[in-house]
């Protein structure tokens, strides 16, 4: 895959097929730090229960909220 430029983006596309509740996250730091990290549902066409609605919350405590941002935070540790 070539870079995605700044400002633009890619569409990734491909076949999930066992449903189920699964974690993507990349392994390096700064891009956990800023959140690109999610969970991923693939429901089931078949299963015959349906529901209403259905919420997936993600936390996050990784900052000490009081406005530092994660570049702040590890530009003052390359400091030390």
């Amino acid at each position: 895959q070539q870079p995605i430029e700044a400002g633009s983006s890619f569409t990734y596309q491909f076949v999930a097929p066992d449903p189920g509740t699964y974690f993507f996250h990349p392994h390096t730091g700064v891009q956990i730090d800023r959140g690109l990290y999610e969970p991923l549902v693939i429901d089931d066409p078949a299963e015959p229960g349906r529901y209403d609605h259905e919420w997936v919350v993600t936390l996050d405590d990784w900052t000490d909220g009081v406005g530092t941002s994660p570049d702040d935070i590890l530009a003052a540790f390359k400091a030390q």
